[in-house]
């Protein structure tokens, strides 16, 4: 029987083999550092740190504080010096408690600055790729979001109670200028509980809707998503007092925005508007339980 020839494939050195590539390692392997350990990253404290480095390092959030809080200034002047157009009484005839109120509505202002930076945050990450690698190593992809709506809404909440110091200063300094008022009565208006109460009931606008900012852009991997859903978020809230009655009793009660006005005594009792304090803080963690919710839901399902 003839012998056949070996072929020279089988007589090539094995080191001319195509190299084997290291098979991929699992996700749970990827959590762990190289003594075996969970990476320190996948605590909450950390992710915190993390951020808040990354707030104290950028620009952008202070560029973004400070626009909110000179855009809060500028409109709680200029709503106070239209009195003869919206009210149409001069300024120097308005009365002094609605010259401080009216100043309020600066916190307004500068909550819709708030809400394009806690969109910024989140979605300028998803958009340039910078968060990918972060969610892949850590075990639990929620914690991110956790860290961050929470650090939006502190540095919402602090620039919302300067910008609440700082329109009182302007209304007190108008009302006492401008109108017949004296200094100490348009001092006293603006401490007044009443007054107090609406204004830092007010401030919780720009945290509550910055934090639903900040789950939604989670939830969708886009600025764009988070800036639309708060401030739509606002619109309906101001629509849904446009409807007949019946519905708007039955609309107004479970939006965040009726909660914030009850809160801040801005609704009256026996609106649509008004809920009382408990259910209004219930409605207001439930907006932004269930984003959380919903925005974990989505990336722990999302394939970077």
């Amino acid at each position: 029987m003839p012998i056949r020839p070996r072929s020279r494939a089988a007589d090539a050195p094995e080191r001319d083999a195509p190299p084997v590539s290291n098979p991929a390692p699992d996700r749970r392997s990827a959590h762990r550092s190289v003594s075996g350990s969970p990476l320190p990253a996948g605590r909450l404290r950390d992710v915190l740190a993390a951020e808040w480095i990354k707030l104290l390092t950028l620009r952008a959030p202070r560029r973004f504080a400070g626009a909110a809080l000179a855009f809060g200034v500028v409109a709680s002047a200029v709503l106070i010096l239209s009195f003869p157009i919206t009210r149409g009484v001069p300024i120097s005839a308005a009365e002094v408690d609605d010259v401080v109120s009216a100043s309020v509505l600066g916190l307004d202002a500068a909550a819709i600055v708030l809400i394009v930076f806690a969109a910024w945050f989140v979605g300028v990450e998803f958009r340039t790729g910078a968060i990918t690698d972060a969610l892949i190593r850590l075990p639990r992809r929620s914690v991110v979001i956790t860290a961050k709506a929470a650090l939006v809404a502190v540095v919402a909440g602090l620039t919302a109670l300067l910008t609440a110091l700082a329109v009182s200063v302007v209304a007190v300094c108008l009302a006492a200028a401008l109108t017949d008022a004296s200094w100490s009565s348009a001092l006293s208006a603006a401490t007044a509980s009443d007054h107090l109460r609406l204004l830092f009931g007010s401030a919780l606008m720009p945290v509550v809707f910055a934090a639903l900012a900040v789950v939604v852009a989670f939830g969708f991997g886009s600025l764009a998503a988070g800036l639309l859903a708060s401030l739509g978020l606002i619109i309906a809230s101001t629509l849904a007092s446009w409807l007949p009655a019946g519905i708007a009793e039955a609309v107004q009660p479970f939006l965040p925005l009726a909660a914030i006005h009850s809160i801040s005594g801005a609704s009256e009792p026996g609106s649509a508007e008004f809920l009382g304090f408990l259910p209004a803080v219930i409605v207001i963690a439930a907006w932004i339980v269930l984003g959380w919710v919903f925005a974990a839901w989505r990336l722990r399902s999302r394939d970077f």
